[in-house]
C-alpha cells in the first residue's frame, strides 16, 4: 500500500489549501502556523510543483497508483497542482502593482523639498 505517497500529496494538499484559502484578518499573525505554511508554498509554488511531480512519477514507477489508496494519492495531487496554478496566477498580477507603487514612491521622492 502506497501510504507514502498519500502523505506525501495530502501534505502538499494542506499546504496548498492555506496558500490558496485567504486568511481571516484576526488570524494572520506571523505567530500563526497557517501563516507560515501559507508563506512557504506561496513563495516557492515551483519547489511544491517539483515534490509533488518527483512524488508521483515515483509512485508510478514503483506501481503503486494500481491501488485504492494510489488514486487517493493522483487525485489530491492533482487537486494540489491546481491550487498552485491558481497560486502562481495571483503572482503573475501583482507585478503592475508593485512597478505602479515603486513609480509613485520615486516620482514623490524626486519632487520632495525637505528631502534635500
Amino acid at each position: 500500500m502506497p501510504f507514502g505517497y498519500l502523505i506525501t500529496t495530502a501534505l502538499m494538499a494542506v499546504l496548498v489549501l492555506f496558500a490558496v484559502v485567504p486568511p481571516r484578518p484576526r488570524q494572520s499573525s506571523p505567530m500563526r502556523l497557517s501563516f507560515w505554511l501559507r508563506f512557504m508554498v506561496n513563495e516557492l509554488p515551483f519547489l511544491a510543483l517539483y515534490v509533488l511531480a518527483a512524488s508521483t512519477a515515483l509512485a508510478i514507477g514503483q506501481g503503486d497508483i494500481a491501488n485504492p489508496v494510489g488514486w487517493i494519492g493522483l487525485g489530491l495531487a492533482l487537486l494540489a497542482t491546481a491550487g498552485l496554478v491558481v497560486v502562481v496566477q495571483r503572482a503573475m498580477q501583482t507585478g503592475a502593482a508593485v512597478s505602479q507603487t515603486v513609480r509613485r514612491a520615486l516620482r514623490r521622492a524626486s519632487t520632495c523639498t525637505r528631502c534635500g
